[in-house]
């Protein structure tokens, strides 16, 4: 039983020492003090974005279910963002996007128990936009200010159109879609 206590008053003062030697690190929302941490500081500005392009093509590809799989496309996306620090460690910035997919299927097979569902010359044409404002949190994370975490809220519309169609019996055959929408975000 003695040792029991022992051991408990040992955790106990070890805790006590871990706390004692907590400090409060002031994150630059409320104090204006010397020492406050500042990753983003009040009248910048900030560029971002990125953009990606691919390039696919498969040439009488096969796998378990798919059989000669015969298909080239490309995507093309742009996504540019800018902001202003309105307050130390606080953005609000717009955010926009596009992006562009083409696909051709010249063939396509997938059989599945003993069903066979074949494809020829589809093509499928799809674009979508959006556009967003957001309202970003920085928490620093060093005292060199080199280092920080963020939250982000942010509002965004967006849209979009896409066609499929094939070439079936000497005519043209498709669909033809359009998309819009709205959303509330937190990263």
């Amino acid at each position: 039983m003695r040792g029991k206590r022992v051991i408990f008053a040992s955790a106990i003062a070890l805790c006590l020492s871990i706390s004692a030697g907590a400090q409060n690190i002031d994150r630059g929302y409320f104090n204006k003090s010397r020492n406050a941490m500042v990753f983003a500081p009040k009248g910048s500005w900030f560029l971002g974005g990125s953009a990606e392009y691919s390039l696919h093509e498969n040439d009488k590809l096969s796998l378990s279910v798919l059989k000669d799989f015969d298909s080239n496309g490309f995507k093309v996306s742009v996504s540019p963002s800018f902001g202003y620090i309105i307050k130390d460690n606080i953005a609000a910035g717009v955010r926009i996007n596009y992006s562009r997919n083409n696909v051709d299927i010249n063939s396509l097979s997938i059989g599945v128990a003993g069903t066979e569902l074949d494809w020829k010359d589809y093509c499928i044409l799809k674009h979508d936009y959006s556009a967003a404002l957001f309202l970003r949190n920085y928490i620093p994370v060093d005292h060199a200010g080199r280092l920080a975490l963020f939250v982000e809220m942010q509002l965004s519309g967006n849209g979009g159109q896409s066609k499929i169609h094939c070439l079936r019996d000497g005519n043209v055959v498709g669909t033809y879609s359009t998309n819009k929408g709205a959303s509330l975000g937190v990263n």
